[in-house]
Parts: C-alpha cells; sequence; structure tokens
C-alpha cells in the first residue's frame, strides 16, 4: 500500500527530524557534557537518514543566521522570507512567528526561540577539542605550564599545544581567556589566536576571540604579538585588534574596563546601546534582540553584574523607556 508507506515514511522524517533539532539545540546551549556529545555521535551514525536530519537543521540553522545578518543590515524580514527544503517542513520557524506576533521584528526573535545561538557548530562539538572549556556565564581558572597562569571567561575554549609532552603555549579557540606569565630567562609563553601568535615572558594579557576578529591588550609587563609577517611590541594599557583586514593600530586603553570581567562585571562608558546588549548576550543563555536604529544608537553608561544579567536588561528598559517582550527560548526583545 504506497499511501501508507509513504505516510509511515513521513512520519519517521519527522521523528528525525524533531530528534535533530533536539540535538541542535542542546549542542547550542554550551553545557553539552563529553557523555552528550559521545551519545550525539552514535545517534548521528545510525543511518544516512540520521546524518540528512541532522544536516537539516543546521543547514535551517544557517538559513535562519543569514535572515538575522540581513536584518541586522537594515533588511528586516522573518526567517519564512528564505527558502529552503528544510524550511518548507513542519518546523518552519516562519511559522512558529506568525504564532508569536505578525510583526518583521518578532518573526525574527521567533526564528532564535529554536536556534538559540547562531554558532552551534563551533560552540557544541569544539567542546571536544578543547583542553579547557567555560560555558555560558561560567568562568574557570587553570595553570597550564610552569610559571604560567589562565583565567577563561565565559563561553571559552582553550586547547594545549604540547610539545615533547609538555605545554608550550595555548591556543584561544573563541571566548575571552586572560593569561600571566613569569618565565624570566626562559621561552616564552605563546598563545595563539586565529592567524596571531603572542609570545608573553614576563607580563599579563587579555586575548578576546570573537569571530574572525581577535583583540589583545596588555594589561601588565609587555608581550610581543606576531602577525602575518608583521609584529607590535604591547606595554601595559596596549591594545590592538586583528583579523582579515590584517593588524590594526595600537590604542591605549583602561585596563580596569578591560579586565572587568574577572570581577564579575561589565563597565559601559557612553557605548551604544547595540554594542551592550551584544556583550549580555555572552553571559546568558538565549537573546536579547533589539529593533529600531535609534534605540540600537542609545548611549549607555554603567556598570552591570554579569551574575545578574536579567536585571540588567530590566535597568535597561528603565532607562531607555524601551519596551521588553519576553519570547520563547530566552529570547528578549527591546523595542
Amino acid at each position: 500500500m504506497p499511501f501508507m508507506s509513504d505516510l509511515n515514511e513521513s512520519a519517521v522524517s519527522d521523528a528525525l527530524a524533531l530528534e535533530a533539532l533536539t540535538w541542535l539545540n542542546r549542542l547550542l546551549s554550551g553545557a553539552v557534557t563529553e557523555d552528550e556529545a559521545e551519545r550525539f555521535q552514535v545517534w548521528r551514525g545510525q543511518s544516512p537518514a540520521h546524518e540528512a536530519a541532522f544536516a537539516d537543521a543546521v543547514s535551517l540553522q544557517r538559513r535562519v543566521r543569514a535572515a538575522v545578518r540581513a536584518r541586522d543590515a537594515g533588511v528586516l524580514r522573518p526567517p519564512s522570507a528564505v527558502r529552503g527544503r528544510a524550511m518548507r517542513g513542519r518546523f518552519d520557524p516562519g511559522r512558529r512567528a506568525m504564532l508569536v506576533g505578525g510583526s518583521a521584528a518578532a518573526a525574527t526573535a521567533a526564528g532564535y526561540a529554536v536556534y538559540v545561538r547562531s554558532d552551534v557548530f563551533t560552540d557544541g562539538l569544539g567542546l571536544m577539542t578543547s583542553d579547557y572549556r567555560t560555558a555560558v556565564g561560567e568562568r574557570d581558572a587553570a595553570s597550564p605550564a610552569r610559571g604560567v597562569s589562565l583565567e577563561l571567561n565565559t563561553k571559552t575554549r582553550v586547547s594545549l599545544l604540547k610539545a615533547a609532552g609538555t605545554a608550550e603555549g595555548i591556543e584561544v579557540q573563541a571566548g575571552e581567556a586572560m593569561i600571566s606569565a613569569d618565565r624570566r630567562g626562559e621561552v616564552p609563553f605563546l598563545v595563539r589566536a586565529a592567524q596571531g601568535r603572542i609570545l608573553v615572558s614576563q607580563g599579563q594579557v587579555n586575548v578576546r576571540h570573537d569571530g574572525a576578529e581577535v583583540c589583545v591588550t596588555c594589561l601588565g609587563g609587555e608581550a610581543e604579538l606576531q602577525h602575518r609577517g608583521g609584529g607590535v611590541r604591547l606595554t601595559t594599557g596596549g591594545q590592538v585588534r586583528y583579523g582579515q583586514n590584517g593588524l590594526g593600530a595600537t590604542v591605549a586603553v583602561d585596563t580596569l574596563v578591560t579586565s572587568a570581567w574577572r570581577r564579575g562585571l561589565l563597565i559601559f562608558r557612553d557605548t551604544p546601546l547595540q554594542s551592550v546588549v551584544d556583550e549580555l548576550n555572552r553571559y546568558r543563555p538565549g537573546k536579547i534582540l533589539l529593533v529600531g536604529d535609534a534605540l540600537a544608537r542609545r548611549p549607555v553608561y554603567g556598570v552591570f553584574r554579569t551574575s545578574q544579567i536579567q536585571a540588567a536588561i530590566e535597568q535597561i528598559r528603565d532607562l531607555t523607556g524601551a519596551r521588553l517582550v519576553d519570547l520563547p527560548g530566552g529570547v528578549v526583545l527591546l523595542r
């Protein structure tokens, strides 16, 4: 009976799609355990259908991310406007968006209700390649080598660079870390991040790796930064950024602001609200979304605790007069 066979295949496909979305959401939670990562690999390898279901889920996640980027570029539209085989199924986030509200802003936010974070692969599967890691809102410390201490900020992954069985350095794969070294008379400790190399013998550096950009700040002593054949020596208070466009200029910054996360604080001084929201999003599950260019440009001056991000959101609402809308999946809309 072909008709009944088609129904059975459809039910199996829908069940696998739901399982794939469940795994996807767990992986992007930033709190997946090694046991869960192993069980995910077992699930994924059960059959080609399992692999295809997960590939469809990832494809859909990427399409939602593309829609959000389009919104950020000024083309505000719901994820349902993005075409694709996976989006034509019953898990179409555009359809979910219409249940939340009819506006394009609500539709965009509803996409995040399913895909709470847009970096599922790097944050989920990347955990299996790191030696030190923190989940959202966590901080941790380690001693990767003699005379070296390491502090990890929220949502950070660091791997060891080893030679002859001992750590000769680390790689900041993603997130933010503070490295302190006191290795007088020894080989400098190496810190890699993207295409850059930071050498520290006696000093303290803060390395933040966000996507394609890396920001290095010297908090004390000195450090040498090498990038694509160029380089710069940083001293206390010096900060430099590098990425696809090369090595930027060295600027002087307030090290208390840069290192405030070590005390559980976020300090903003006349910072555009969009930048503030981007920073707050690093410390909580879900996503805070701003609607409106004027609101995004509003300057913010304040100090917030990383352990009380919800209170920070409410303070921003009170300061700006914005309307706060709570949506499923930890999504908060400010407009």
